[in-house]
């Protein structure tokens, strides 16, 4: 066995984080955006005790002058970004991979001469093999498995074939480390050999999941198999779930509404639709529901409707800045497609928009629409009876969901008070002249703050409080739903 050493020279601790940014500049330009394109500024400034509030804008501004740490910095001007109390409004931290490498390190690439050929034949000889044993293969590399001579609980992963130019045939880019059955301990060279990366991993039916890794077997298959991609929609922990768990109940779970996850939904709608047609009671799990997008859970409303849902309108805080953020991030490659005259006729609508700059409106709209109405031309028999969970962890766009889907007669809301994240919202994210460091800032007030209403004081209430000696929310919520 012979061994080849690739020598990578990884980043030295001169330019880990700390010596890009000026801190007093990073706070200056944070300060600037949140005065300047925040949109619940106005609202939150005629809160404050101004004394209280400038004592700590002159001393953010006094302490950032002599801080040359990134991370010191970030805990600095976090403290006038939380002055704001607002969950919406918080400062983002980017930690590079660099900085915790305080030395050059050498990565031992091992080499294992052995071909495709060669490895079908020890597979197909050997009476018995491990589970973990075979070949596998992701988009970008077929990876032969085997255990160790040296050690019969080590298992190397050596290259097959490789689209990566980097990685050739033989070369070791994992090993394995059997921790128990079913229990693995893997750990994997990077695509640009500059790193190690170690995870737990397991085998679910074809799929070797390591988490930063996995790998869907080739040889031998498995009696049963699933692609990656369903492998993914069903493990993933960051995807909604449907399940049927008792008979004439489905259990929707949404971990957030996470735009990526519109499809997902999409999918289980159209899987299960004859199923979710027949089933006579919902429970929708938003609980610890992180926000997102609310269009994702939007797509259950022709389920649940039963009457026009009225949608408070949110305004935005026109300023060129957000303008200018708005459509690089959601506009521009939708503008770039179009033709000339289609252009045109979006640039008209474009001018309405900067006609009101300095105010609050509607992007590409001088409506004031006080309300907007999600209408359906039928109503579904099923489900009879619905339920939607909440709790002090259900934010955003979890809430407003909840909001628009209890106007349903269908509906009861059932759990504890939600987070209180949603008088202000549509987050853009400002870079600073710190490479580590942006502000996230909603760019929209909801207009029921003018009516007194302020979810983000209030929260969202339940219908019904579930007692707090209750572990098992779903069969609790289950025997209600069957009186």
């Amino acid at each position: 066995m012979r061994k080849l050493i690739f020598i990578v020279f990884l980043f030295s601790s001169s330019i880990c984080l700390g010596q890009y940014c000026k801190c007093d500049s990073t706070f200056h330009i944070v300060k600037y955006h949140i005065e300047t394109n925040y949109a619940g500024w106005f609202d939150k400034i005629n809160q404050f005790d101004r004394t209280a509030f400038d004592e700590l804008t002159n001393s953010v501004s006094k302490n950032t002058k002599s801080i040359s740490i990134d991370s010191l910095c970030y805990k600095e001007i976090k403290k006038y970004v939380a002055y704001f109390k607002d969950d919406h409004l918080h400062l983002n931290l980017r930690a590079s991979r660099a900085q915790n490498k305080t030395e050059s390190k050498p990565i031992e690439i091992e080499t294992i001469h052995i071909t495709e050929t060669e490895l079908l034949g020890y597979l197909n000889s050997s009476k018995k093999i491990k589970p973990v044993e075979g070949i596998w293969e992701n988009e970008t590399y077929k990876i032969g498995i085997t255990k160790s001579k040296e050690n019969p609980k080590l298992f190397n992963g050596v290259i097959l074939t490789s689209k990566n130019e980097n990685w050739i045939l033989g070369e070791v880019k994992l090993t394995i480390k059997q921790e128990g059955k079913n229990a693995y301990r893997l750990t994997f060279i990077t695509g640009d050999k500059t790193e190690a990366i170690e995870n737990k991993a397991f085998i679910f039916k074809n799929i070797l999941d390591a988490r930063d890794l996995t790998l869907s077997r080739v040889f031998p298959i498995s009696k049963e198999t699933v692609n990656l991609d369903d492998y993914a929609l069903e493990t993933d922990p960051t995807n909604p779930k449907l399940s049927f768990p008792k008979k004439d109940l489905a259990v929707w779970t949404f971990p957030n509404f996470f735009q990526q996850n519109l499809d997902v939904v999409k999918i289980l709608l159209q899987k299960h639709k004859s199923k979710l047609e027949t089933t006579k009671n919902w429970i929708i799990d938003l609980r610890s529901n992180e926000g997102g997008d609310v269009k994702v859970g939007n797509e259950l409303l022709p389920y649940l409707y039963t009457k026009p849902i009225i949608w408070s309108t949110e305004f935005s805080r026109l300023t060129e800045d957000n303008f200018n953020k708005w459509y690089n991030t959601y506009v521009r490659d939708y503008y770039e497609s179009l033709s000339k005259p289609e252009q045109q006729q979006i640039d008209s609508i474009f001018a309405i928009t900067k006609s009101n700059f300095g105010k609050f409106g509607r992007w590409m709209s001088n409506e004031n629409i006080i309300a907007d109405t999600i209408s359906f031309n039928t109503t579904t028999a099923f489900p009879e009876k619905v339920v939607i969970l909440i709790d002090q962890n259900t934010f955003s766009s979890g809430e407003l969901f909840t909001i628009l889907a209890r106007q349903s007669g269908k509906v009861v809301v059932m759990g504890e008070k939600s987070a209180g994240t949603i008088d202000y919202g549509n987050v853009l994210r400002y870079k600073t002249n710190c490479p580590s460091i942006s502000l996230s800032l909603p760019s929209s007030r909801n207009n029921w703050l003018d009516k007194g209403i302020s979810i983000d004081r209030d929260k969202v209430q339940p219908d019904l409080y579930i007692p707090k000696n209750v572990s098992n929310w779903i069969n609790y919520v289950f025997k209600k739903l069957k009186k």
